[in-house]
């Protein structure tokens, strides 16, 4: 994900990413410190992953089939990670997205851009209720915080005074409870 990361520094279109990184802290920690020319926001584990979707434009990932299946349910275009890591049963997955037109597949960064650009460049895809394909970095930074309020006060602690790490702890447990 951080080599993703940073091969869409050469997107030329305006971009805004949300990478979801899941339990993996080194690779979220990464990413919150590679410096890119686009804004980005990075989280953790995520419960509701649909509310984040409502906010996208385009879902670029692994082809399994919850993620894929709950993007293609959003109405948002796909780009699948198909290389020589690609398990069997998503190579199902990532063939039905292509063959029914509702994405495509990459096998390298070069291909990703590729895909980047052209689903950037066709908007004439989207549904007619979908938001326009560009947010303020303030304006999607306050509907995360609205959506996300644990998330907020566990990165305050992470990254500020307001929380000591006595109560991230607390915060922790609970989370893990």
């Amino acid at each position: 994900m951080v080599s993703i990361a940073k091969a869409l520094d050469k997107v030329e279109q305006p971009i805004q990413v949300i990478f979801l990184c899941g339990e993996n802290a080194q690779v979220r920690e990464a990413i919150d410190q590679l410096p890119t020319s686009y804004p980005k926001r990075t989280f953790g584990f995520v419960r509701r992953v649909d509310h984040l979707m409502e906010m996208a434009d385009v879902m670029i990932g692994k082809p399994g089939p919850g993620t894929t299946f709950e993007a293609l349910a959003k109405g948002l275009p796909v780009l699948l990670e198909r290389n020589g890591g690609t398990l069997p049963q998503e190579i199902a997955v990532a063939n039905y997205v292509v063959e029914q037109g509702f994405g495509r597949t990459y096998r390298n960064h070069r291909e990703l851009l590729r895909g980047v650009e052209a689903v950037l460049a066709d908007w004439s895809g989207l549904p007619a209720s979908r938001p326009a394909p560009f947010r303020s970095d303030n304006e999607i930074r306050a509907i995360l915080d609205f959506l996300y309020p644990a998330q907020k006060c566990v990165d305050q602690a992470r990254n500020g005074p307001s929380v000591g790490a006595r109560q991230l702890r607390a915060i922790r447990a609970v989370r893990e409870s």
